[in-house]
């Protein structure tokens, strides 16, 4: 019986706006392998600014993607933290690694580890479908 509020929480969370769209994240992370950066725009844009966080997890890897030409790290990082606050998991591993690194967000030892247990937490683990950017 303890598991039907725990059925009906994941989703209530996997139907809210936050993760609506995937399938465009995952097209727009494709296209940007593919160094097609209009496509990789295209695909997520309108759902990031809604605050879908797929799609603003990937919007932060292209612009945070040394070849894009409108490359914009700062609006990036504060994508990713977006996609990591609103508890997508792959974003809180890719956000701990970019302040441990303190590159393209401030170096911090202590907001790395937070938003990296969150993850943990969460149950990321190394191999998951959605690799840290």
């Amino acid at each position: 019986m303890r598991s039907i509020p725990l059925i009906a929480a994941a989703l209530a969370l996997l139907s809210s706006p936050a993760f609506a769209d995937a399938e465009a994240a995952r097209q727009s992370a494709q296209a940007l392998r593919d160094s097609n950066y209009e496509s990789a725009r295209q695909a997520c844009q309108a759902q990031a600014d809604a605050g879908d966080a797929p799609c603003q997890e990937a919007m932060a890897r292209l612009l945070r993607d040394a070849k894009y030409p409108a490359r914009d790290a700062k609006k990036g990082i504060a994508l990713l933290r977006q996609a990591a606050d609103a508890g997508l998991a792959s974003a809180q591993v890719s956000l701990g690694f970019e302040h441990l690194q303190g590159v393209q967000a401030e170096p911090s030892a202590d907001l790395a580890a937070s938003y990296t247990t969150k993850a943990a937490e969460a149950g990321w683990q190394p191999g998951s479908t959605v690799q840290p950017g």
